[in-house]
């Protein structure tokens, strides 16, 4: 989700990746006018839309407590608000409570079972747990829905712009939403490739890792700001986890260039820096052994 709720608009219709929202500072005059101000914010406790908002932005701040009780009022005024689950299993997942991470995104399934980035988050914390042929069929589940949801969006969009050839003049903006939805599930199957890539890792199938990471490279996006941050790494993560695989494969030119990408996106990187380190050593070690008598 990349925006705010409106208190007094309608909901919005589906999930999309996790993102931070700015801090709203605090008006002027609300130190000046106390019994004004609070009777100002008394509605927003018991509007799940303004709760939601502030969860949002408690989030954004670090206050991931904040950010987790506010959903907790939000979803007890709206028990079927699937994205106030959503958000605070990934707040509860951020803290290391895979169970309660685990209870809400089950929830989420239940609500809206067609949201491909549920399936994925859980992904993520069985291969943390060990669950490797947990995480293998939920990435499965991803994958699917989010490839069925990728033609929709390209139809939209090939519609869009042949209304826009006829002139009409809601096409740019539905072919702006059709490309922002095609947006959205190419990070989706960017963050299936890193997965399955991270499983293969971990076995110690560096070839089979490798092939994902090459996926993922293929598929990810310019980096963004972090008001606009997706839950898995921007351009910056591909290029470092197929830096390490070229690295465990001796490939140490490709991994030096592919350490160059990302710290272009990422300067600074700790992963990137210590691989791009790891790859000059190895590159060097090598030239010595193979330097003539």
């Amino acid at each position: 989700m990349r925006r705010r709720r409106r208190a007094c608009g309608p909901a919005l219709a589906a999930l999309a990746a996790l993102s931070a929202v700015g801090g709203v500072a605090a008006p002027a005059h609300a130190q000046q006018e106390p019994a004004a101000a609070a009777t100002t914010a008394a509605p927003a406790l018991s509007d799940p839309d303004s709760l939601f908002n502030r969860a949002y932005a408690a989030w954004a701040d670090g206050r991931a407590d904040d950010a987790i009780a506010d959903y907790t009022r939000a979803v007890a005024l709206r028990p079927e608000f699937s994205e106030a689950y959503f958000h605070r299993a990934v707040a509860y997942h951020a803290k290391g409570d895979h169970a309660r991470a685990l209870e809400d995104f089950g929830r989420v399934v239940g609500i809206r079972p067609d949201v491909a980035e549920t399936y994925l988050r859980r992904a993520v914390i069985y291969r943390e747990q060990g669950r490797s042929a947990d995480a293998r069929a939920e990435l499965e589940v991803a994958e699917a829905k989010a490839t069925a949801k990728a033609a929709k969006a390209t139809a939209k969009a090939a519609k869009a712009a042949q209304e826009q050839a006829k002139g009409r003049e809601s096409a740019p903006r539905a072919q702006a939403q059709a490309q922002a939805q095609a947006r959205a599930r190419a990070a989706l199957l960017r963050g299936v490739a890193l997965e399955r890539g991270h499983l293969a890792f971990a076995r110690g199938d560096f070839a089979g890792a490798l092939a994902q990471y090459d996926r993922a490279v293929a598929l990810a996006l310019p980096r963004m700001s972090r008001a606009n941050a997706g839950p898995y790494p921007a351009s910056a993560g591909p290029y470092a986890a197929r830096a390490a695989a070229y690295l465990r494969l001796a490939r140490y030119d490709e991994a030096l260039a592919d350490c160059e990408a990302g710290l272009a996106s990422k300067p600074g990187d700790p992963t990137l820096l210590e691989v791009q380190k790891r790859a000059t050593e190895k590159r060097q070690q090598g030239a010595l052994e193979n330097f003539p008598p």
